[in-house]
C-alpha cells in the first residue's frame, strides 16, 4: 500500500490531473502480482443476459419504491446539488429531478433503479482537476459514463479482482481519489464566516455516520445543518450574540 500512495504524493505535486489513476493502476498492478492469476478462476468474462417481464405489484413499490426513492433523495440528489453548488454551478433543480425520475422510469425495464445526481461522483468529476475551464468539466462526467459501459460489459471480471483486493487498499484508493474534492468542499463551506457553525456541524454529522429509519449520514447531516443555520439567523438569537 506504502508505493502507490508515495506515488499519488509524487504526482499530485508535479502532474495533479494523473495523481489519482497512475495510482490506482499501480496499486491494482502491485496487488495482481501478488495474487497471481488465481482470481480469474471465480470470474465470468462475459455477463449473463437474462430476459425478466416486468410485473406491476403494490406492495414491493410501497415497501421497496418509495423507501428507495428517499434515500436516493437524501443520499445522493442533496448531497449531490450542495457539491455541485459548492463547486459554482446553479442547479436547476425542477427539470434535474424531473429528468432522471423520467429516466430511472426507463432504466427500471432494464434492471436501473437509481439516476440521480450521484454525490461521490458529483464530487470528483466538479472539482478543477477535471479542467480548468468549469464549462469544460463535463467532460469528466462523459468519460465517466463510457468507463461504466466498459465496466458493465466486464462485470464479472471486475468484481472478482475487486473481492480479491485487501478491503484496506479498496478503502485508500477511494480515500485518495476524494481527497482534492473534500479540501475543496471544507474551504467553500468554511469560507463565509456567517455560515461556519451550521457547515460544521453538518460535516461532523455527516461524518458521524447516522443512520434513522434506514437513512443514511448525509440527509440528517443536512437537516441538522439547517436547524443550526436557522437558529443562527433567528432575530432574538442575533440580538442575543450582538449584545
Amino acid at each position: 500500500m506504502i508505493p502507490f500512495v508515495l506515488v499519488w504524493f509524487v504526482l499530485n505535486r508535479i502532474a495533479t490531473v494523473w495523481a489519482t489513476p497512475v495510482a490506482i493502476v499501480l496499486a491494482f498492478g502491485l496487488v495482481n502480482a501478488d495474487l497471481g492469476w488465481g482470481w480469474l478462476e471465480t470470474a465470468r468474462l462475459l455477463p449473463n443476459f437474462e430476459i425478466v417481464v416486468p410485473a406491476f405489484e403494490l406492495i414491493p413499490i410501497l415497501s421497496i419504491g418509495i423507501p428507495l426513492y428517499l434515500i436516493t433523495m437524501a443520499s445522493q440528489n442533496l448531497p449531490g446539488i450542495a457539491i455541485m453548488k459548492g463547486f459554482g454551478y446553479e442547479v436547476p433543480v425542477r427539470p434535474v429531478i424531473t429528468s432522471t425520475g423520467i429516466a430511472t422510469m426507463i432504466a427500471s425495464f432494464f434492471g436501473g433503479f437509481g439516476m440521480n445526481l450521484a454525490a461521490i461522483t458529483a464530487a470528483i468529476n466538479a472539482n478543477d482537476q477535471a479542467a480548468k475551464d468549469p464549462a469544460r468539466r463535463w467532460v469528466a462526467s462523459f468519460v465517466g459514463g463510457l468507463v461504466y459501459w466498459l465496466f458493465a460489459i466486464g462485470a464479472g471480471l471486475f468484481a472478482a479482482f475487486v473481492l480479491a483486493v485487501p478491503s484496506e487498499l479498496l478503502l485508500a484508493v477511494v480515500g485518495l481519489a476524494l481527497l482534492p474534492s473534500f479540501i475543496a468542499s471544507i474551504g467553500a463551506s468554511l469560507e463565509d464566516r456567517s455560515t461556519r457553525l451550521p457547515a460544521a456541524i453538518t460535516f461532523i454529522v455527516g461524518a458521524a455516520g447516522i443512520s434513522v429509519f434506514g437513512i443514511g449520514g448525509a440527509f440528517w447531516a443536512l437537516v441538522a445543518g439547517m436547524l443550526v443555520l436557522l437558529w443562527e439567523r433567528l432575530p432574538l438569537a442575533r440580538a442575543g450574540r450582538d449584545g
